[in-house]
């Protein structure tokens, strides 16, 4: 082997290994922002959570809205503010669906804490007459994904008083 055929053969294995370390620190640096992201999604859906919990507070009255299966009137005069409270929690099962589909992180692969999440939110739009009127009517705003949870969450419902 010549001096210049042993020199391109050490420039090759250079560029190489300089290949192989340029992909591991951009694994790396995804896999940060992954985790900012998530955690910055989390942040946000941990405010909005705090928001409604705020509202609850302060308006306590709200909550058989929400949680006992209590219907209200459009002529209620609670009826806009308890209609606000079910956009935002509508807005937060959003969220926190879209994001689950986009953002590959372990936690979102815990099958237990997905199983959690959609138990609530079922939960939720079994015990809410006013969530699930809302959703029905703004269905476009929410998707088909939406719908569907909405759907098995009443199915579930129904088969544990049946």
């Amino acid at each position: 082997m010549t001096i210049f055929e042993g020199l391109s053969l050490l420039i090759s294995l250079a560029g190489s290994i300089g290949v192989v370390i340029s992909l591991w620190l951009l694994y790396r640096q995804t896999s940060i922002f992954n985790r900012q992201l998530m955690e910055s999604v989390s942040q946000s859906v941990t405010n909005y959570s705090l928001e409604v919990s705020r509202l609850f507070l302060q308006h306590p009255d709200l909550r058989p809205y929400f949680f006992a299966g209590q219907p209200i009137d459009e002529s209620h005069p609670d009826y806009l503010r308890a209609e606000a409270v079910a956009e935002v929690m509508l807005d937060i099962f959003w969220t926190m669906m879209s994001e689950v589909k986009r953002i590959q992180d372990a936690n979102f692969k815990d099958e237990q804490a997905r199983s959690q999440w959609t138990t609530y939110m079922g939960d939720c739009f079994a015990t809410s007459p006013l969530l699930t009127s809302f959703l029905t009517k703004r269905k476009e705003w929410y998707g088909p994904d939406m719908l569907n949870r909405m759907e098995q969450g009443l199915a579930r419902a129904q088969r544990q008083t049946a």
